[in-house]
């Protein structure tokens, strides 16, 4: 492959109120986080994965969950975020996986979705409220991939930030290997 020619990959970041989606987002972007929210953030970030340039377009879903419907047979992963210390955000991320897998159908795409989408468990502190084995149990019962990270931390590292980019770009090219 040419070193010249990117490989687009699209990720659409999705959660309820207050779980940390933008925080997520705007780190993986390196940039500020505190910038204001209209409904849908976007950003672009090239990035040199085993040899290859990727050129990623993160996508922040805000409020408008309907603008997204037939944006998800067109993204390489979603990321659905909940609060590990509200276990209503909980909730709100298993709806919005039912949510996503009947859009999917509708749009009557062939590809597999549950190998696009990945659960994060946010804020994980020691008094979470939903416990890491129900989220792994929730998760495996779906065949969904599930990491927990804590970006409400104060010193946050650029190489957890990349970490969990690898995490997400690995998962898509080993899905894409499998077809």
């Amino acid at each position: 492959m040419n070193e010249e020619q990117n490989i687009l990959i699209r990720i659409a970041i999705v959660g309820g109120r207050q779980v940390g989606k933008s925080f997520i987002c705007n780190q993986l972007l390196q940039r500020d986080s505190d910038l204001s929210r209209a409904g849908v953030e976007f950003g672009i970030r090239h990035y040199n994965h085993k040899n290859q340039r990727l050129k990623l377009q993160i996508w922040d879903f805000f409020r408008q969950y309907e603008k997204i419907n037939s944006f998800y047979s067109r993204v390489h992963a979603v990321v659905v975020v909940f609060d590990v210390n509200n276990q209503q955000s909980f909730e709100k991320c298993k709806t919005l996986i039912e949510e996503i897998k009947q859009k999917q159908i509708a749009y009557q795409t062939n590809q597999i979705l549950n190998d696009k989408i990945i659960i994060i468990g946010n804020k994980a502190t020691p008094d979470r409220v939903v416990s890491s084995d129900e989220a792994q149990e929730y998760s495996f019962l779906q065949n969904l991939m599930y990491t927990e990270i804590n970006y409400e931390a104060e010193n946050i590292q650029q190489a957890a930030n990349d970490e969990l980019l690898v995490r997400i770009i690995n998962l898509i090219f080993n899905h894409q290997q499998t077809k």
